[in-house]
């Protein structure tokens, strides 16, 4: 069942909301172990074929093989790179699904505020 999105403001009780940003942490932290678990056993089922592929061949081919690990290890960290912003997206996603303001959002916040202030105290100095 799919959830509706929740806009952070509209919490009135901040337990609520702790315990929905928790959950989603949690989320978040359990996708990422399950990611890596994944790229992990992948990256050992590659060496395991490697080792076995290498069993076979002879000295003239020892280079060849080497040539191949090279390979293989850098596509491994490929999918790996490519798993953990995988991972990243995620938890961003999630995030903005339930209304986190960004760094961005807080920042603009803060600007207005501070313009509000300025003028409050230039009222106040006018007056």
């Amino acid at each position: 069942m799919a959830k509706t999105r929740r806009d952070w403001r509209s919490y009135t009780d901040p337990a609520t909301l702790r315990e929905d940003l928790g959950k989603a942490a949690r989320n978040v932290w359990l996708a990422g172990l399950g990611v890596m678990a994944t790229a992990d056993e992948e990256a050992r089922r590659v060496f395991a074929d490697l080792v076995e592929e290498g069993k076979g061949l002879d000295a003239r081919r020892r280079n060849a093989v080497g040539r191949l690990r090279d390979e293989i290890g850098h596509r491994v960290e490929t999918v790996r790179t490519r798993v953990a912003e995988g991972a990243q997206e995620l938890s961003s996603a999630a995030l903005h699904r339930l209304g986190v303001p960004t760094h961005a959002d807080i920042q603009a916040l803060l600007e207005r505020v501070e313009r509000l202030s300025k003028r409050v105290h230039g009222m106040g100095a006018a007056a």
